[in-house]
């Protein structure tokens, strides 16, 4: 393509494109902007778009990163001209190998596509263009499907892919029009996996109890890792010694709402399941419940217990001066917040009225910017201010009726 990226600095708490430093890179040589959804945040899409409308640029959206986030009530990934979603093993969404779609609300680029992904052909054996084998292949789509079905709810699904109904003439983009395609190859698929997995799991029992043996030989190369689970009622605690070498948890502790003192859990093993391989099944021996924890503990841990699944923090405290206290998790994602006038023992939530944010406020026009209602009912808004050389801990500040309020982690 001869195309020349040009690099623009992130929004320092989000790592997402800042809208405020697009405008200086812009020149009579610029095509597109290329947003990035990371970690589940989607950008400040409304100033994006206004940038691109201004300056009369095409909007690329990545949406890898993002699937089902939302900004404005809007989806990620149908803002611009164009979205890119790849299914790569380690994204959100992962197939088991190599695979991506493309979404579009125009016609003539989705025949386009088309034509590029099957070797530039319309017509068998009659090329139009230079193209590639690009077909999302059929193992691929099935095994994505199947994951859709299973995390995305049917309104979420109808939403992001532009649809009402299974109706071809509506669904322009090739790679999910093959998953319907695939519907029934996929449904096959999953009982032919299920007794697979049922097989693996009654002949890796024996491997399971080994691994649970040497799961509890602590090692003295640890560090103890706390993610809290925090709401009025309560706070519920993921306790973890996690080895530096192996990133393999040594000591797994569980504190329910409500209890007074955490519990060890058994670690059973690795989920079989080919679609969750990414997760540890655990055991309360207490009550001899059975769930399961995700396998990764960097910036978050996900509990999977019941219907849906729990997301478990790093928590920050942070103080004014005359002792008032928030609770939040400063870094990429430092919702929900948490606040009393009193002590750490009488947090209540802060009702966040746009979770994404995006705007920007007079007084911090660099700090990430939330409106929000405090537990008494008065309105305030949250200023999350950025990470510098200088300024390397958590600072936040809440204004009142105008009046500000600075919380400093200690």
């Amino acid at each position: 393509m001869q195309a020349k990226p040009v690099f623009v600095e992130p929004e320092l708490i989000t790592y997402n494109l800042d809208p405020q430093k697009i405008e200086e890179k812009i020149t009579s040589n610029t095509k597109a902007i290329i947003p990035v959804h990371l970690y589940g945040q989607a950008c400040n899409m409304t100033e994006i778009m206004k940038i691109a409308k201004k300056h009369q640029l095409y909007v690329i959206e990545d949406n890898a990163q993002a699937h089902g986030a939302t900004h404005h009530q809007q989806m990620t990934g149908t803002f611009g001209h164009i979205n890119a979603t790849s299914f790569y093993p380690s994204k959100n969404l992962g197939a088991l190998g190599d695979a991506g779609a493309i979404t579009t609300n125009s016609k003539d680029w989705y025949e386009s596509i088309k034509i590029f992904r099957n070797y530039g052909s319309k017509v068998r054996y009659y090329n139009e263009v230079i193209g590639y084998n690009s077909r999302l292949d059929e193992l691929q789509a099935a095994l994505l499907l199947i994951k859709l079905q299973k995390t995305v709810p049917k309104a979420l699904l109808s939403q992001f892919f532009f649809i009402n109904n299974l109706n071809c003439n509506n669904f322009f983009n090739f790679a999910f029009y093959l998953h319907y395609l695939m519907k029934k190859i996929a449904f096959i698929l999953s009982v032919v996996l299920f007794f697979a997995c049922q097989k693996k799991s009654d002949n890796t029992k024996e491997t399971n109890s080994t691994k649970v043996e040497e799961t509890q030989n602590v090692s003295t190369e640890a560090r103890l890792e706390e993610f809290v689970f925090r709401t009025d009622k309560g706070v519920s605690k993921i306790i973890v010694k996690l080895n530096i070498n192996t990133f393999k948890p040594e000591v797994l502790k569980y504190l329910e709402m409500g209890a007074s003192e955490p519990v060890d859990l058994k670690i059973l093993g690795e989920s079989t399941d080919p679609l969750k391989p990414d997760r540890y099944i655990v055991e309360n021996p207490k009550t001899n419940e059975k769930f399961e924890i995700s396998k990764d503990f960097g910036m978050v841990a996900t509990l999977y217990k019941g219907d849906e699944p729990v997301t478990y923090g790093r928590e920050t405290f942070c103080y004014s001066d005359d002792n008032q206290v928030i609770s939040t998790s400063c870094g990429p994602v430092f919702l929900p917040i948490f606040y009393s006038e009193k002590s750490e023992n009488d947090l209540k939530e802060v009702k966040i009225k746009d979770p994404v944010g995006g705007e920007h406020h007079p007084k911090c026009p660099e700090c990430t910017y939330f409106k929000g209602t405090l537990p008494n009912g008065k309105k305030v808004d949250i200023l999350a201010h950025p990470y510098s050389e200088t300024e390397t801990k958590c600072k936040i500040t809440f204004i009142v009726d105008g009046k500000e309020t600075i919380f400093k982690e200690k």
